[in-house]
């Protein structure tokens, strides 16, 4: 049965495997100015959690969005069925909210879910896009029929609306890639693309990474690549790459530097406390200067990267 109601943004919870990760911050402004305007016009799906709380389904950049519009209740629809996660990812997917990695992970929760492990599920979807593109030959369609996974994943796939051929051939890939590399392209909501271009040109691709890893080290809320970056800012990452003046690597030195010399005032000034230096005040000093060049060096970066 499903039910529409006025529930207040305070008892809305977000769940925690959704599949979306990132929420564009100028979208959820032109939203949350919308809502201001017009108000939400389709309901948040919410399930309930038992204790006055409702768990969003499906509508969490609305619920944010109407946070920042300075809403008390919003339009919902209360869910009553087990078929929570596939509501989640099909309308993500039809708003097309969904990075292609976020899509990817998002019908791999769905066939986890299942049952199955996430390891058996990769294999699996390697062996039947090897058979989908044999289907053609001897025998092909008799061992496509055949595998013992291909109607649970033609179930899931098709439940959040999209085309099994499509999944395999666009998306499967994707779940093969390593975890980091899976957490980069996930986060950045980088375009089929832009990773394309990326695992075939894997000197770019670990500038990318060796940046990540130097953001999340030194300033965890930066983010230096912006999501909508286009495949030729990547190439432009690829002329350090290959030798040519490198701008971009220049600056990418100079924060390693400046975080590596952060962490190391950072420690001889935790150290000098412990034993009551009175240099600890200096070192403090000496390292809060530090992370504001850090900072400076950082923005440079990211708008660097953001460049055409």
């Amino acid at each position: 049965m499903i039910q529409t109601i006025l529930l207040p943004l305070s008892a809305l919870v977000p769940r925690q495997d959704q599949p979306r990760r990132f929420f564009d911050p100028n979208r959820l402004r032109d939203l949350a100015e919308s809502i201001r305007r017009v108000g939400i016009l389709e309901p948040i799906l919410v399930r309930p959690l038992g204790d006055g709380r409702y768990e969003i389904v499906a509508g969490e950049r609305r619920y944010r969005a109407a946070q920042m519009a300075g809403l008390e209740a919003v339009p919902a629809i209360i869910l009553d069925g087990v078929h929570v996660q596939e509501a989640s990812v099909a309308e993500n997917l039809a708003r097309e909210d969904l990075s292609p990695m976020e899509a990817a992970e998002g019908v791999l929760a769905l066939l986890t879910a299942r049952g199955f492990a996430e390891e058996k599920v990769v294999r699996y979807l390697g062996e039947l896009r090897n058979l989908r593109k044999n289907r053609h030959h001897p025998g092909g369609e008799e061992r496509w029929q055949a595998h013992p996974f291909r109607g649970v994943l033609e179930e899931v796939v098709r439940s959040v609306g999209m085309a099994v051929a499509t999944f395999l051939e666009r998306y499967a890939p994707l779940l093969a890639l390593p975890a980091e590399v899976r957490r980069v392209y996930r986060d950045a909501g980088y375009t089929l693309e832009q990773i394309r271009y990326l695992e075939s040109h894997p000197e770019v691709k670990e500038q990318v990474l060796r940046a990540y890893r130097q953001a999340e080290a030194t300033y965890a809320h930066f983010p230096v690549l912006p999501p909508g970056m286009a495949v030729r800012n990547l190439r432009h990452l690829a002329k350090g790459a290959k030798g040519d003046r490198d701008p971009l690597g220049s600056l990418m030195g100079k924060a390693e530097a400046l975080a590596k010399g952060l962490e190391r005032l950072r420690n001889q000034a935790a150290r000098a406390a412990e034993r009551g230096l009175e240099e600890a005040a200096d070192l403090e000093e000496a390292a809060d200067e530090c992370l504001e060049r850090l900072e400076a060096a950082l923005k440079g970066l990211r708008a660097a990267l953001g460049r055409r």
